[in-house]
């Protein structure tokens, strides 16, 4: 599909919305058409966003030895970033984070991406990074579907929990303050622009 076969702005995002709720094709794809859409016939100013005068940056760091890190770090200037985000397994790169933690003025996020199989082995993981003052939060440890351990993780946790897997196109039908104390929203998880920006308004009421 492209813009020229359809006559107008409607066509294009009622299609895409359409493409969303059939789960047939990838949402970044969908992402990408909905948002060339809205650049395309200047529709912006009728999505009513807030403008944002300053925004931290941030960069993620994969699952990486040391030998490997040292260039990742000049390639990509990593300590010029605000936010470091730390991709962690089950076992957490404690070189990485005590790297970063010591250079000060940075402040540290852990991404799980899910791979926590236990409640204890989060416990055990909370207590280790318990030192580390310029951590802010710790990003979706379990499943997605683990509802029950995200519920006993918000009790017990002094670290700050997001989640983001677990919100993706649909309507956000869980109790999200239960979960966690914040979410991170993808516009190409989500299938769109318009989509990410409904699922704003939903999280605002609860």
């Amino acid at each position: 599909m492209t813009l020229s076969l359809l006559d107008n702005a409607s066509d294009v995002l009622s299609t895409c919305k359409k493409m969303r709720e059939e789960n047939k094709i990838f949402k970044s794809v969908i992402a990408g058409v909905e948002l060339a859409c809205i650049n395309h016939f200047d529709l912006w100013e009728s999505l009513t966003l807030s403008k944002v005068k300053k925004c931290a940056t941030s960069i993620s760091i994969p699952i990486i030895d040391k030998n490997s890190f040292i260039r990742f770090e000049k390639d990509f200037n990593v300590w010029s970033y605000e936010n470091i985000k730390i991709k962690s397994s089950d076992c957490l790169p404690l070189w990485l984070i005590e790297e970063v933690a010591n250079k000060g003025k940075h402040k540290i996020c852990i991404d799980y991406n899910e791979a926590i199989p236990t409640m204890e082995v989060m416990k055990d993981h909370l207590q280790k990074l318990g030192d580390y003052k310029n951590l802010i939060f710790i990003e979706q440890p379990f499943k997605s579907d683990q509802i029950g351990l995200y519920e006993e993780l918000k009790k017990i946790s002094p670290i700050s929990i997001i989640i983001d897997e677990s919100i993706t196109s649909g309507p956000i039908d869980h109790d999200i303050q239960k979960l966690c104390h914040g979410v991170n929203l993808k516009v190409m998880k989500s299938g769109g622009i318009i989509q990410t920006l409904e699922q704003v308004n939903q999280l605002k009421k609860m």
